[in-house]
């Protein structure tokens, strides 16, 4: 700072020191490019940036290059650099091109391309079933989040019904004492404890009762739902608290953002129609965080709930973020077996499909049909056959980007009579037998043992 002269020397290597770049010169020579480099694109969710990374630089003789990038052909405005961080607006696969351009010749380039593919949250869908085969509508909400509208109602674990006095339902216990559709089941759900939500687990975004690829939304993800329909950030982190506006009336049934949180109380018959308990999967040593709505408060309550209480429970879907790639990485078992002809068989889920990010689609084939079954889109299958024979099912499980993996099973149907017209007693007499219209084998002749 103290001199107005330069001081020129040699540096130890491993030194640290600034650096300055100069511009190659052409001189008489034509610049040319010899390489466009290479880029990387990927999957995102509507609304979610995602950076197109530059796996290769480009290369030119002599000169320098300018970057430019266009996204199905339309130049994106003042984005120079080697990278891109971009944010798909809607649903579809786009292509993006990062142009190389000599800087003294805009008309002298080469070009690289990729491909992104933006997911809308609920990926059109408007339904997702559970792996009990019951049916729940979806939909996205302000929050860029696919959210399931209705309660979680499974019936194979450990339960309540909303407004039902019975007994807790203990799953291998009592049998399912009060099991079967309840009537406040498809507009109420099902109450269950923390634990029987979670699945077991104690993370957070635990699948627990979900369907494949959904999962129990974290105490942050109600906040970032709550705020997406104005509530503050101050307000949301409120703690035992009533917050926000009218947040709590317009996620409510009959409000407008359609999420339809009903008062379905809680513990069976607790405050139904009055309250409605709602639980995420955060947890606070024996307590788990919850969202509290009421009949006469229009804004929402924050706190803390013993898991031993059985309240509701939604599911959010889950997303593929920058970087991610939908992969299915398992695809479960079923379990086949035999039947009569004309008697009805479920093909078992054993294991749920699971996947690294996004939803899971089930489908169904029959003996290797490349045409799936119409309609069968659950986790098992259940199927009448009027010939007897050996049948191969096939279930694809796919993710959001169309890549899939299968799982197999058999079933054996018999006729009745296996094909047979006679039948011989140990006696040695020998009788006329025949397939009835009850789907089953008869003698038709009378016994005549003497024996």
């Amino acid at each position: 700072n103290n001199y107005a002269t330069i001081n020129r020397y040699i540096l130890d290597k491993n030194t640290y020191a600034s650096l300055r770049c100069i511009k190659a010169t052409c001189y008489d020579a034509k610049p040319v490019i010899s390489t466009a480099g290479s880029i990387s694109g990927g999957s995102t969710a509507v609304n979610y940036a995602i950076k197109i990374k530059s796996t290769g630089a480009a290369a030119v003789s002599c000169g320098g290059l300018v970057y430019s990038w266009y996204v199905d052909g339309s130049l994106l405005a003042n984005q120079r650099a080697a990278t891109l961080t971009w944010t798909p607006k809607y649903a579809g696969t786009y292509e993006i091109v990062r142009r190389a351009s000599v800087d003294t010749d805009p008309m002298t380039y080469k070009e690289t391309k990729t491909t992104v593919i933006a997911y809308s949250p609920c990926m059109g869908r408007t339904v997702v079933y559970d792996d009990q085969g019951n049916n729940y509508n979806i939909k996205e909400m302000a929050d860029n989040r696919c959210w399931m509208i209705q309660n979680i109602r499974r019936r194979d674990v450990n339960h309540r019904h909303a407004n039902n006095g019975a007994a807790v339902d203990n799953d291998g216990t009592n049998k399912h004492l009060h099991d079967g559709v309840q009537a406040n089941d498809v507009n109420h759900g099902i109450h269950y404890i923390w634990s029987v939500a979670m699945g077991g687990s104690a993370s957070e975004k635990a699948q627990g009762l979900c369907p494949p690829g959904w999962y129990i939304p974290t105490d942050a993800e109600w906040k970032t739902l709550e705020m997406a329909y104005g509530m503050t950030s101050g307000q949301a982190n409120g703690n035992n608290a009533w917050r926000g506006y009218n947040q709590g009336t317009r996620l409510k049934a009959n409000g407008n953002s359609g999420f339809n949180a009903t008062l379905s109380g809680y513990n069976g018959t607790s405050y139904f129609g009055v309250r409605g308990y709602y639980w995420s999967s955060t947890q606070s040593g024996s307590y788990a965080y919850y969202r509290y709505f009421q009949n006469n408060y229009a804004t929402i309550n924050r706190y803390i709930l013993d898991k031993n209480t059985y309240a509701s429970l939604r599911c959010i879907r889950s997303m593929c973020y920058e970087g991610t790639t939908a992969a299915i990485t398992s695809p479960g078992s079923i379990q086949g077996g035999s039947i009569g002809v004309n008697y009805p068989i479920t093909i078992k889920s054993t294991k749920t499909a699971t996947v690294n990010c996004g939803g899971v689609a089930y489908s169904w084939y029959m003996n290797n049909s490349t045409t799936p079954i119409a309609g069968e889109l659950k986790a098992f299958l259940t199927r009448t056959f009027d010939k007897p024979g050996v049948y191969v099912f096939t279930r694809r499980a796919t993710a959001d980007n169309g890549t899939y993996a299968e799982t197999k099973a058999t079933v054996t149907v018999y006729s009745a009579c296996s094909g047979l017209s006679t039948v011989i007693d140990e006696q040695g007499k020998e009788y006329s037998i025949k397939e009835m219209a009850d789907n089953r084998c008869w003698m038709i002749q009378n016994l005549r043992r003497t024996d």
